[in-house]
């Protein structure tokens, strides 16, 4: 299965992007012995999808310490990241898990887990390995459509008499994708912390879960025109709201205060940004007499608009840019 572009979840909407093909990815909460059904629907008519992902592998045995289980055969897809979603099945009961990784060696394939079963597998049991990611490529369009649903249908495992299930997802085709440029490195370094792989990887949530702030503020914003993230050609110019709604998310438990001044001076460089920005409300791609300055100034009629009095500065933050 090819395809130029991979989906991504934007504060609970799908995006998929105009003119190329595009790859949805779903996880099952359960898992299911044969591909789900599904379908989008754009602009009133119904599209069916088919979805693809690994087959289930019969499990031969589980290695002491319960991380490692030996397959019986290989499999035909790769099992990184997102695609390595599973759960270990029996007659009796379900574990999800998650593949770290796999081997084959000596003719014998070993799935190593990220994190270890709560317990061994019964005697005599029948198991199997079966994985809940599954993707399907989604119709092409030439332009924008917002108001898209995609419908997946499945079948869960081993349970007698229990319906299918089905997961609704709000999609749109969007021009561009919402992109920033912040990154887990960049937030980092605005945190001070000491630069290694891993923890940028530990930050990654935050960034996604600022990223999902930034765009539901925005929303809020452009609503009433019927405009909405995707419709900002110059996303780059809401790094800085980015990088604070981020920081903001790490500070959630751990400091309310701080977690609290951080999300206000967020919104306000948000609507700072805003003031400087240029909408497509064509939309066409290009900045034109139709197209409109100061955004946030659409709230009245003569366009007019003051920003909300800048919170207080924050108390002191290891790598602060300013």
């Amino acid at each position: 299965m090819a395809a130029s572009r991979v989906c991504v979840d934007c504060a609970g909407q799908t995006q998929a992007v105009i003119g190329c093909d595009n790859l949805f990815e779903v996880i099952l909460t359960r898992p299911a012995l044969s591909a789900p059904t599904g379908s989008i629907k754009i602009k009133g008519t119904s599209y069916a999808l088919e979805f693809l992902g690994q087959a289930p592998i019969e499990i031969t045995s589980l290695k002491p310490g319960r991380r490692a289980l030996v397959l019986r055969d290989a499999p035909t897809r790769p099992l990184a990241g997102r695609q390595g979603a599973a759960s270990v099945v029996t007659d009796s009961f379900e574990w999800p898990c998650q593949i770290q990784s796999y081997s084959v060696s000596g003719g014998i394939t070993t799935a190593t887990l990220a994190d270890a079963l709560q317990q061994e597998l019964p005697a005599g049991t029948t198991a199997q390995l079966v994985f809940r990611y599954w993707a399907a490529v989604l119709p092409r369009q030439t332009a924008p459509v917002k108001g898209c649903k995609i419908d997946v249908v499945y079948s869960p495992v081993s349970r007698v008499g229990e319906p299918e299930t089905t997961i609704t997802f709000d999609a749109a085709y969007v021009r561009q994708l919402f992109e920033t440029g912040f990154t887990a490195q960049h937030l980092r370094e605005f945190l001070g912390s000491p630069s290694s792989p891993t923890a940028d990887a530990g930050l990654e949530p935050a960034v996604a879960a600022g990223l999902n702030d930034l765009v539901r503020h925005l929303r809020v914003e452009l609503a009433e025109r019927g405009l909405t993230e995707a419709d900002i050609p110059a996303a780059s110019a809401l790094f800085d709201a980015h990088r604070l709604y981020a920081a903001a998310a790490v500070y959630a438990v751990t400091n309310r205060d701080l977690h609290d001044s951080l999300r206000s001076e967020a919104r306000y460089a948000a609507d700072d940004a805003l003031r400087h920005l240029w909408i497509d409300i064509d939309p066409d791609g290009n900045q034109g007499t139709r197209d409109t300055l100061n955004i946030t100034g659409l709230r009245s009629k003569d366009f007019s608009y003051r920003l909300p009095p800048k919170p207080p500065r924050l108390p002191w933050l290891p790598g602060r840019w300013r």
